[in-house]
């Protein structure tokens, strides 16, 4: 584990669904594991908070800033919102496999099943940019609210094969009758936000880029690409010029990996 005083760099975990220990011992070891962390190096798992009138506390997981691999949210029926204010890319190096579909953020099963009408209400993401790999997945939230206002080709900038949200299971994928957005989420006449609080509006960029852009553009036609290291956007072509890096930051430039002589802190290649 990697430190530094604003950052702090944590393994991810690969259980899917599976856990060892009592759900009370693998929420606190979830816990410990994620306290602090700006940076995940593998997947972010938050899986089985199922204890009836259990105080969950997940503030633990707000300085989240990136993911290398895959979100799982799911069987976590006992928190009502989730908060991950701060994540701003889920890479997607490593996606999990769900209904023979590839997913890098996957938020599933999260209702009491002896009472649906128990579950998670919200889950904030508001300062997401990027899913670079896989596709969002929602599934059998039925109480969960929002998920239809967010523009996911913003996010994943794949269109809607990069969405995948099943009607035909007897539980709905997210819940269409909750309040409506702040007024003051409203961009060209429409409001996409996580929440009913006015700090949590989804804010994006109109979209056009050209159709030979493979990720975000700066501006029209061919020309306008952003390189394919840029996450989030970017304001010219180069690999200098990018909102946020997909993997690494060398000096001011974007890179896919640290060369010879550097080591990884986060995502900054530093000279050893």
């Amino acid at each position: 584990m990697l430190e530094i005083p604003t950052e702090k760099a944590c393994p991810g975990t690969n259980n899917d669904f599976s856990y060892t220990a009592s759900p009370e011992r693998h929420y606190r070891n979830m816990r410990r594991r994620y306290k602090g962390c700006t940076h995940i190096y593998g997947n972010l798992e938050v899986t089985h908070l199922n204890i009836e009138n259990y105080n969950y506390d997940m503030s633990f997981l707000e300085d989240i800033r990136y993911v290398s691999g895959y979100v799982l949210i799911g069987l976590s029926p006992e928190i009502s919102v989730l908060p991950l204010p701060s994540l701003q890319i889920i890479r997607g190096n490593q996606t999990i496999r769900i209904r023979d579909a590839e997913a890098s953020l996957a938020v599933v099963l999260n209702y009491r099943f002896s009472d649906p009408k128990v579950g998670l209400t919200e889950l904030h993401l508001p300062a997401l940019r990027e899913i670079s790999n896989g596709i969002v997945m929602y599934a059998q939230n039925p109480r969960l609210c929002y998920v239809d206002t967010i523009d996911w080709f913003a996010i994943t900038g794949r269109g809607r094969r990069s969405t995948m949200f099943p009607r035909g299971d007897q539980t709905p994928p997210f819940n269409r009758k909750c309040d409506g957005c702040p007024t003051s989420c409203k961009v060209e006449g429409i409001s996409r936000c996580w929440s009913s609080s006015e700090k949590l509006c989804q804010r994006v960029l109109p979209d056009s880029c050209h159709r030979s852009c493979p990720y975000r553009c700066f501006g029209p036609g061919a020309e306008g690409c952003c390189h394919a290291s840029c996450a989030g956007g970017c304001w010219g072509p180069s690999d200098r010029e990018c909102m946020m890096c997909k993997d690494y930051r060398m000096w001011n430039q974007c890179v896919g990996s640290c060369p010879a002589r550097f080591s990884k802190l986060n995502q900054i290649c530093y000279r050893q």
